[in-house]
């Protein structure tokens, strides 16, 4: 297996809209090479998953911030994390376990922020 962290930064120039689309794109791509270490098959991608980066365009305030924190927060996490698993494989070390972990906190971290950003009841919305 050859796998390549991709960038997770933010690409200067674009919209609130396509920044957030390609740093949730470059995130769930790191999260599949994460996944891939496990040994376990391609994550299937829901409506929820792909609405993540306009459901939080549409956000406003203390929501919008409280996701765009917590967003960025995970992908401090998956850079560095992704980086060292890649490290571990390709010097032949065991990765799964430790890959197992990294995902476990990346899905729950993003059912937190998907909770918040589109779980909303629209009653309560900003």
């Amino acid at each position: 297996m050859n796998l390549r962290p991709p960038s997770m930064s933010p690409h200067p120039g674009g919209s609130s809209l396509e920044v957030l689309e390609g740093q949730w794109q470059a995130l769930h791509a790191a999260a599949e090479a994460v996944l891939a270490l496990t040994g376990a098959g391609p994550e299937t991608p829901t409506a929820q998953l792909r609405q993540f980066p306009a459901a939080v365009s549409a956000l406003a305030g203390g929501r919008r911030r409280l996701v765009e924190e917590g967003l960025a927060d995970l992908v401090a996490i998956m850079e560095p994390g992704l980086a060292a698993l890649l490290s571990v494989h390709e010097r032949g070390g065991a990765a799964v376990a430790p890959a197992q972990a990294l995902w476990q906190e990346f899905v729950s971290a993003r059912a937190l922020l998907m909770a918040v950003a589109i779980d909303q009841p629209a009653d309560h919305a900003e």
